[in-house]
């Protein structure tokens, strides 16, 4: 009996440790990752103990055993995205380790000496995953608008085909050879034989998420109002814009004026399912736990579940090669089409890395050469496809956010380097001459971000109509994890231009 109890309340707290970061705001498990873990939890606790208990015959140091098989998976879902697993943060994760193994070996100490204390133990948890579980069920899927009091409906006078895609840390020529020693890449080359670059050209919110969310928002003021909602209504904070979850105000202005609107991302990050506010959202596979853990933890992770997985389903570099071919599949016989889609390359750095670790940018500058040939790759794809089978279409491309070099160094005495790295992306538009006028106009502030060349485009289509009645407020708010004042620095991109 005390041995199903223990096994039963080790799985007990791993599910309640998942489904606590399934829920949060940084969630990155599919409802498949996490079915899957769960199941391999439950067997992995009990072949573990059953064995370290048959072949030592001590309770004591099963106990212990089974502790550490308990918090090796908690530990995992921790550092996907939070800020435990920095260098600086160490002390405090292993305090935090140590302090729940003891907990947990306690707990089951209790189970062999006082059976229902252990029945009390188990149902404390289990009651807590009721509560988690039952109160992001019972949150409410309601959408949120956010403020779209600055926004107004315009009309288009023409209607390509737009395509809006977006590498990963995509970065400029200028912080390429200032910051990782290269001069250029494949994939700049390429670039620069067909696109219109954009100089001096930023995101307007890093990380991924908040950079093509507040691309559809249209208005960062918008996509933070969402987030506030939808927090303040305990239902997480991500807005989902990208999956049609809840309303873009993009899409609706694309929507009025007959465009099939579609998303592609090469996993469920964004969610699992479409929204009612997009025509189509396309996932290449149905995992986002493993692509969001770094090289070097994720074979091991989730007791080698990720290595699994990828014996399987191959790895990230086929989400990459399929999301272009997906692109390439629209459909552009019938109403026009706006496409955004997502490509992870040439990839950030890992959670681990630090700037002034020789070998740590070495690796990455390696990585960056090898994943910029792959991008410049894709980009060549699409440039053909666009040429032979949409001529008239319109290609968006750009960088969502910065390599992130600079994490884990205070921004304090770093903020040129800081808000450079994160902010600073490589972007332009194919064919070099489309919304010329418009896009003159936007760089003549002597910088651009995504949402002005967004704008631009609108003010092409639409004859100069522009969607906002009043200018957006010319600043961004350094944060990493959010867009509220109150916890972010107040920044002008005037400040930081590059070039």
């Amino acid at each position: 009996m005390s041995i199903f109890l223990k096994i039963l309340l080790a799985c007990s707290v791993q599910a309640l440790a998942f489904t606590i970061t399934y829920t949060s705001s940084a969630a990155a498990f599919s409802d498949a990752d996490l079915e899957r873990i769960l199941l391999l939890s439950g067997v992995v606790n009990a072949l573990f103990f059953l064995g370290v208990l048959f072949f030592l015959g001590s309770r004591l140091i099963a106990n212990v055993a089974l502790a550490i098989i308990v918090l090796s998976g908690i530990v995992t879902s921790l550092i996907i995205h939070t800020d435990l697993y920095l260098v600086e943060n160490r002390t405090v994760l292993i305090l935090l380790c140590t302090a729940a193994g003891i907990a947990l070996s306690v707990a089951f100490r209790v189970i062999d000496e006082i059976r229902w204390g252990g029945v009390a133990i188990l149902g404390v948890t289990l009651l807590g995953l009721c509560i988690i579980v039952g109160g992001h069920l019972s949150s409410g899927k309601d959408p949120v608008e956010g403020d779209v009091t600055n926004l107004r409906e315009i009309s288009f006078s023409k209607t390509p085909n737009l395509y809006f895609v977006s590498f990963d840390a995509l970065v400029p020529r200028a912080l390429l050879d200032r910051y990782l020693k290269l001069s250029t890449t494949n994939f700049h080359d390429r670039f620069d034989t067909k696109f219109r670059r954009f100089p001096n050209f930023f995101s307007n919110a890093p990380d991924t998420e908040h950079s093509l969310s507040s691309l559809l928002a249209l208005d960062l003021r918008v996509y933070s109002g969402q987030l506030n909602a939808l927090e303040k209504r305990g239902a997480g904070s991500r807005a989902f814009l990208f999956s049609g979850q809840n309303p873009s105000p993009l899409l609706d202005l694309l929507h009025r004026n007959g465009y099939e609107t579609t998303s592609i991302y090469g996993d469920t990050f964004f969610g699992n399912k479409k929204g009612p506010y997009i025509e189509n959202y396309i996932t290449i596979n149905n995992s986002t736990i493993c692509n969001m853990l770094d090289p070097k933890i994720r074979n091991v992770a989730f007791w080698m579940y990720c290595s699994f997985f990828d014996r399987i389903h191959g790895s990230r570099d086929v989400p990459n090669a399929m999301t272009v071919e997906q692109i390439t599949k629209i459909d552009t016989d019938g109403p026009p089409q706006f496409v955004i889609a997502y490509i992870y390359s040439p990839g950030h750095v890992e959670k681990t890395f630090r700037y002034d670790v020789p070998t740590d940018l070495e690796t990455y500058r390696a990585s960056y050469i090898k994943n910029s040939n792959e991008a410049a790759e894709f980009l060549e794809t699409l440039i053909r496809h666009l040429e032979k089978n949409d001529p008239d279409g319109i290609l968006f491309v750009f960088g969502d956010h910065g390599p992130f070099l600079s994490q884990g160094l205070p921004f304090a005495g770093n903020r040129e380097f800081v808000i450079r790295d994160h902010y600073g992306v490589w972007g332009g538009i194919y064919p070099r001459d489309a919304c010329g006028h418009w896009l003159d106009e936007a760089s003549n502030q002597g910088y651009m971000t995504i949402l002005d060349a967004v704008h631009a485009i609108l003010r092409c289509l639409s004859d100069g109509e522009t969607v906002y009645l009043s200018d957006p407020p010319k600043y961004r708010i350094h944060n990493w994890h959010g867009l509220s004042p109150e916890t972010g620095i107040l920044f002008d991109y005037k400040e930081f231009v590059y070039e």
